[in-house]
């Protein structure tokens, strides 16, 4: 098995590594969101993943 992938979200303006809770809040106030992909790595499919499951907390939480 080979080892994990590093990986990190850059914030294209600034060039700042984030982490996917801290993108997921950046998109707090966002409506519409499109995730797009030409790979095939798990790890950025488990990256993406993880977004996505912050970014519906979020929503779930704000609406209770």
């Amino acid at each position: 098995m080979s080892p994990p992938v590093a990986f990190g979200i850059s914030d294209a303006a600034t060039g700042e590594t984030i982490t996917p809770k801290e993108l997921a809040a950046r998109l707090a106030d966002v409506r519409v969101v499109f995730v797009g992909e030409s790979h095939t790595s798990s790890e950025y499919h488990n990256v993406q993943r993880r977004l996505i499951e912050d970014v519906a907390f979020r929503v779930l939480a704000a609406d209770n």
